[in-house]
């Protein structure tokens, strides 16, 4: 009654996505767990909720190969979508597109429509589309890296900056952890000669207007080089997100890729570290769900869970 009671514990965590918690208190209960199936779930949902792709994607081969007439049918389809984006996060396109491809096609056997899984269908697509752009790669000398940090008036608030060279030539790239991606206005791609990989009305209507997508072959951030990183492209808007009123932005992808990332804005610098902080006692504040950067706080002991987005430049609470 105790295994089963923690095993029912561990679920409710998991359907009511309290990644948070789940993360706490998994290390202590999971000897205590009856269920195979729901231990691999959860080392499957961790890691991709805390930026651990790689083993995020080996515990779900394991999920999906052992365990799969355990799960629901629609968890089975939405892990599979899963598996595909964290391929993409690591730049295997191919990968990407081969294992939404290969789930299509096993539905032809049941005379199933591939039309009734637009996702899948549309992932397998847009990958095999960009599968020869290389992965991108993050080139670094064996050091902390410091950079200038110039945050600047932005009508209502302020945005950051940081300065980037792209074949050779400077230009500013806003911050932006509210982006899932790297954005190129039309005029930026085309000044920065950015081959367009892809152009997608499906794109468009999910990215807010940018339907292009290439890739920047080489950039510098000080004595960073990162190379092959894919970037959206649109028209430049004057309504909706302010991010996309900007020729560049630096999306959550960017993040990701190049790892931890200090900011001192009142020093009005950026600090790419060498070694990574080691994680505090009170376990990891910062997690990533839907493409967004979610901070954990706390007013008194009650928990509370924020949005980090940089690109908006206001503070908001609700009721």
């Amino acid at each position: 009654m105790k295994a089963q009671s923690v095993d029912e514990y561990m679920s409710g965590l998991l359907e009511r996505a309290d990644w948070f918690e789940l993360e706490d208190v998994y290390p202590r209960k999971r000897s205590e767990m009856q269920s195979e199936m729901l231990n691999r779930l959860t080392e499957s949902m961790l890691p991709t909720h805390f930026n651990r792709t790689g083993l995020a994607i080996n515990s779900l081969d394991t999920l999906l190969t052992y365990h799969q007439s355990q799960l629901d049918l629609k968890n089975v389809y939405d892990l599979i979508a899963l598996k595909s984006r964290l391929y993409a996060d690591q730049g295997l396109y191919q990968d990407a597109s081969n294992n939404c491809a290969h789930f299509l096609n096993q539905l032809t056997m049941f005379n199933i429509s591939r039309d009734s899984f637009p996702v899948h269908d549309f992932i397998a697509r847009h990958y095999e589309e960009i599968s020869y752009i290389p992965k991108p790669e993050v080139i670094r000398p064996d050091r902390d890296i410091e950079i200038p940090l110039e945050i600047k008036d932005a009508g209502l608030g302020e945005f950051m900056y940081i300065p980037v060279t792209v074949h050779g030539k400077e230009y500013r790239f806003m911050f932006d952890t509210g982006v899932d991606f790297t954005y190129l206005s039309d005029r930026m791609a085309k000044e920065m000669d950015i081959h367009i990989s892809y152009e997608s009305d499906e794109l468009k209507s999910i990215n807010n207007g940018a339907g292009k997508i290439g890739a920047i072959d080489s950039m510098e951030i000080g004595d960073l080089k990162v190379k092959d990183i894919l970037v959206m492209v649109g028209a430049s808007t004057k309504e909706g997100d302010e991010a996309f009123q900007l020729d560049a932005v630096f999306g959550l992808d960017f993040f990701r890729l190049v790892g931890e990332t200090q900011l001192f804005t009142k020093e009005g610098k950026v600090v790419f570290p060498i070694h990574q902080t080691i994680c505090p006692k009170s376990g990891r504040n910062l997690m990533i769900d839907n493409n967004k950067l979610f901070l954990k706080a706390y007013t008194g002991k009650e928990r509370t869970i924020f949005q980090l987005n940089t690109g908006v430049f206001y503070s908001n609470l609700y009721y």
